[in-house]
């Protein structure tokens, strides 16, 4: 048989899977021409379906590279392989992986649908390798041109960015606490250093100093900005960052002093919110805090007309409760005690999952001055 005849035959055969007339058909196009790209190719897939673990696969797929280094064709069978042994818990060593994945890329064209899995590949070996500046580059490529990538692989590699943002966050706040705590330590005699006593006090400063740590990292934008992506992507769980989004600008907002730019950022928010996962009571609370915390009467124009929607629509939401005993508060509660009672057992509970309401703690207040227990 001439090469080309022994080329079909492999190719007819890996078509209907007969890996072993395929293989076959290899080894015979291989004593005509052993430095043929093809035949080495076809020779891989051939061994790397028979069994994955052989070496000579891997061999396979090298010897074809050798030849060719910038046809993708190999290095993506070699990735896939390598993939398969990952899969069947015998993983390639993972410098020699991250090495193909990065060949791939670079042999791959622009076009190519097979690119941005293999850049995905590379961040979580990256990440598994603790390189995670490296895995952060590969996400951000990803992100960086949404057209070209999977909605799926998309999403994932945002999640991803959180992930890793939430990490570099943590280690911040870590590295601030033990800094504002360090003039805090107990000296010994000696010179030698211990850490202050385990004493409610000292985890009050801890707690206040990872808060203060907190604030101080709101700066930081990247947390947002990967929030607002993901809401805009409308994931499954997209309440959840716009929460997030939600809960970061109410505290750069307070901590700027009741900047009026931000609090029309969390109104904007507040509607796209309402508009998209209009079962989420989010939206409601958060105008509701903002008017609290301007120091506006939560029982009277637009305040009141937020607390009825979300009593009406969340009658069990603790700013809702809060609300409502306000207004039970407000039906002539001089000539009918009872309903200070009521606003109060409402009030209360309201407080439980809404602690920062102030609105709420000086109503209680209020009812617990007015009550007649309290006379």
């Amino acid at each position: 048989m001439s090469l080309k005849e022994c080329l079909k035959a492999a190719r007819d055969a890996i078509g209907i899977k007969d890996f072993k007339e395929a293989l076959k058909q290899c080894k015979n196009a291989l004593k005509i021409d052993k430095a043929n790209y093809t035949v080495w190719l076809f020779a891989a897939v051939a061994t790397s379906n028979l069994d994955p673990a052989s070496p000579d696969a891997e061999k396979a797929y090298r010897q074809a590279i050798s030849i060719e280094p910038e046809n993708s064709l190999a290095w993506k069978g070699l990735i896939e392989l390598y993939s398969k042994l990952s899969e069947a818990g015998t993983p390639p060593e993972p410098g020699k992986f991250i090495a193909a994945l990065q060949q791939a890329i670079d042999v791959s064209g622009h076009d190519d649908k097979k690119k941005p899995e293999f850049v995905a590949k590379l961040a979580s070996l990256y990440r598994a390798s603790g390189k995670r500046n490296e895995a952060i580059s590969c996400w951000r490529g990803l992100v960086s041109d949404p057209t070209a990538v999977p909605r799926e692989l998309t999403i994932e590699a945002w999640t991803s960015l959180a992930g890793a943002q939430d990490e570099i966050e943590a280690e911040l706040v870590a590295q601030q606490v033990a800094k504002r705590l360090k003039p805090a330590a107990v000296a010994k005699p000696k010179g030698k250093e211990i850490a202050a006593p385990d004493k409610p006090e000292d985890e009050a400063l801890r707690r206040e100093a990872e808060q203060r740590a907190r604030d101080d990292l709101l700066v930081r934008t990247e947390i947002d900005e990967i929030c607002q992506a993901l809401v805009d992507l409308v994931v499954p769980d997209a309440s959840h960052w716009h929460e997030r989004l939600l809960e970061r600008l109410l505290r750069r907002r307070r901590l700027a002093g009741g900047s009026s730019k931000i609090r029309a950022e969390i109104v904007a928010e507040c509607r796209k919110m309402a508009k998209l996962q209009p079962t989420s009571p989010v939206p409601l609370e958060t105008l509701l805090l903002l008017q609290d915390e301007d120091g506006q009467d939560m029982s009277q124009h637009e305040a009141g007309l937020l607390f009825q929607k979300l009593v009406h629509m969340f009658p069990n939401r603790g700013l809702g409760l809060i609300g409502l005993g306000i207004m039970v508060s407000r039906v002539d509660s001089k000539s009918k005690p009872a309903k200070i009672d009521e606003a109060r057992s409402l009030v209360g509970p309201g407080l439980k999952t809404c602690s920062d309401s102030l609105a709420g703690w000086l109503e209680l207040s209020s009812l617990l001055f007015r009550s007649s227990s309290f006379q």
